[in-house]
């Protein structure tokens, strides 16, 4: 129904007004030649692949029902190809080229894109970082005790450190106030190490689980914390060790 020949035959015979004997009498003479005519056709997709081009080059002159082609007629042209085929064929051939080289084009472009925006990254990364020896001279303090002050991302970031500047804290106002909190840090954190020990020896005692394989990150360990797990191991309990 897709060839635009049918419509047209199908208003005339609409038009004719016939018997359904005549019809089917009609029909009757029509179908083996039409099965016949249909094991010869080649779907468009199938023509387009055997062709190598897209059936929509092919020449009017060439017979086709609804895009698609005669075998013999496609079996002829792809055994000795005509003129306009080889035309067709070049034709697309040229336009793959083309594209090919587009989307080169776009991909150099693309990948020069892409390494000047992590050249940018890295430049505004870089820039955004103040060294040691740089915040130290800012606030007048030795560098070695600016490094242990350094902030949990163990990083100077310039917006920070100009916040620094415009509400300087009490422990960067001079040298002995910098130690005093370098010092105060350095206390904290070995309580803190100290406390993270312990919670992890008493889970090891209690899960019966070798030190090594707890977790720094492990919680507590209080009663209902420790029952918890008893009942149902964290994964770090439930570990086979290597070996």
């Amino acid at each position: 129904m897709a060839d635009p020949r049918v419509p047209p035959l199908t208003e005339i015979l609409r038009d004719a007004r016939l018997s359904r004997a005549e019809l089917e009498a009609m029909l009757a003479e029509l179908t083996p030649r039409s099965v016949e005519l249909v094991r010869l056709l080649v779907s468009p997709r199938d023509a387009e692949q055997e062709l190598g081009v897209p059936v929509e080059m092919v020449p009017a002159e060439l017979p086709q029902f609804g895009g698609h082609l005669l075998a013999p007629l496609l079996r002829e042209a792809i055994s000795s190809p005509p003129p306009w085929l080889l035309r067709a064929r070049a034709e697309v051939e040229l336009q793959r080229a083309v594209q090919a080289e587009k989307r080169r084009a776009a991909e150099e472009v693309s990948q020069r894109r892409r390494a000047e925006r992590a050249a940018v990254d890295q430049a505004t990364r870089a820039a955004s970082r103040l060294s040691d020896e740089s915040v130290a001279e800012m606030f007048g303090i030795p560098a070695d005790v600016i490094r242990r002050l350094r902030p949990a991302s163990g990083r100077w970031a310039a917006d920070h450190v100009a916040r620094l500047l415009r509400k300087t804290p009490p422990w960067l106002r001079d040298e002995s106030a910098a130690r005093a909190e370098a010092d105060r840090r350095r206390h904290r954190a070995e309580r803190k190490a100290a406390r993270r020990l312990s919670w992890r020896s008493l889970w090891a005692e209690a899960l019966g689980v070798p030190l090594d394989r707890i977790p720094d990150s492990v919680g507590r360990p209080t009663r209902a914390a420790i029952e918890a797990a008893r009942r149902e191991p964290p994964r770090w309990a439930r570990e086979t060790p290597p070996g």
